[in-house]
């Protein structure tokens, strides 16, 4: 990811758990496990164990994990990921903490893709499982003083200036969690303060040992069917500060996007890109795979292939996504995907791709991989004359998922 370093902050002395950083879930300290998830989506050499001075027992680990480590002052954590990213030139950092050892990778490839070209000074998603979620924050701004109080919480934790003083840009994402599943979040806690809190990520760990990289919706799942597992440190009290996030946009936007179940993910994952990058702009954004009745919105996106717009919003301001039915010349509409009925080079340049494609060598072998899902064989023979227009075999690997045949 471009510009982005993970900071990893971590400490042996920690007075109500010692060396919890240290203690093996399936075979695996906290660290090991973060690193298992972060390396998915970042670099290892933009990955760093950010230490208090002269702590062998974390420099041992970040020297078995070949991982960066920085040293800096155990009490001004502030100080110390200045320094850090003063060393390593990080512009924009995402900060961890080794006692949250089940970040939702997927949460962070959010937040970095909508907080890279924004003015914003620090973001993080609200609505998450205590000790699922991180926050983004750009280097430039925790050098920044509130013009009030300096107080000493600022120093301990990081970048709570940033969103108790008022005066930083402070923008908190909805999640993507069923409205109707919030009471669950609220009592979930995945962080590792105490022995209790240890023993709920030992047996969360162990019920889900077959998925390692497990998110949020999985660990909801496993609620809904084990909720007295989550009991063991419902009494434990988190450490909270009173925020003050920006004011976002008065103009609210509605997104309705083809329900999962019966025709894949693909809509709902790229309109969960789409609703993150239209907040970190500043705008409200809602969404669900239905249209919503007695509510108005200020503006409507709709992704659902060829749904029918319905009557109640034929007079609203909307927007079809990859729309190919009968009411595409009807409204505006934009191709955020390449289609064999579209120009494919003006296309092209209008998908959401993650950021992490940076990252890629361009040396590689070039590969076409074309998603056809359950069409026809008459369909798929249509889609492979399409790739072989635009697509120089002795160039390119093509790769069609789906169709007949496949």
């Amino acid at each position: 990811m471009l510009n982005f370093f993970a900071f990893i902050q971590a400490r042996t002395t920690s007075t109500r758990f010692p060396k919890k950083v240290l203690q093996l879930l399936n075979g695996k300290n906290l660290i090991e496990i973060i690193l298992l998830r972060l390396e998915k989506i970042i670099p290892k050499n933009r990955i760093v164990l950010l230490i208090p001075k002269g702590d062998s027992e974390l420099i041992d680990v970040a020297r078995k994990l070949k991982i960066h480590f920085f040293e800096g002052s155990e009490e001004n954590v502030r100080e110390r990921f200045i320094q850090a990213s003063e060393k390593f030139k990080a512009e924009n950092i995402i900060r961890l903490t080794a006692d949250n050892p089940f970040i939702d990778i997927g949460y962070i490839e959010l937040l970095c893709m909508s907080f890279y070209n924004s003015d914003i000074d620090i973001m993080s998603f609200q609505n998450l499982p205590i000790g699922m979620g991180v926050e983004v924050f750009k280097a430039s701004s925790i050098l920044k003083n509130p013009s009030g109080e300096m107080k000493k919480e600022y120093n301990e934790h990081v970048s709570l200036h940033l969103k108790m003083s008022g005066e930083f840009k402070f923008v908190k994402l909805n999640s993507f969690v069923a409205v109707e599943d919030f009471p669950i979040v609220k009592k979930i806690r995945l962080t590792v303060d105490t022995k209790e809190d240890f023993e709920v990520c030992k047996l969360l760990s162990e019920e889900l040992i077959e998925n390692p990289l497990f998110t949020v919706d999985d660990v909801i799942q496993v609620y809904k069917a084990k909720a007295s597992m989550f009991s063991i440190n419902e009494s434990i009290e988190q450490v909270q500060f009173q925020t003050v996030p920006t004011k976002k946009n008065l103009n609210s936007i509605f997104i309705q996007y083809a329900n999962p179940l019966p025709n894949g993910r693909g809509h709902f994952e790229r309109c969960k890109i789409l609703s993150v990058l239209l907040e970190s702009l500043g705008f409200s954004v809602e969404m669900s795979p239905y249209f919503p009745e007695g509510k108005k919105y200020s503006f409507y996106i709709i992704d659902s292939r060829d749904t029918i717009v319905p009557e109640f919003l034929k007079n609203s301001k909307l927007l079809l996504l990859d729309n190919f039915g009968s009411d595409r010349y009807l409204y505006p509409h934009f191709d955020s995907l390449p289609n064999m009925f579209n120009d494919f080079e003006s296309t092209s340049e209008n998908a959401l791709l993650p950021m992490q494609i940076d990252s890629i060598p361009v040396n590689i072998t070039k590969t076409v991989i074309c998603y056809a899902g359950s069409l026809s064989f008459r369909e798929s023979y249509r889609l492979d004359l399409f790739l072989l227009t635009h697509f120089d075999k002795s160039e390119y690997r093509i790769i069609r998922v789906g169709g007949k045949k496949r």
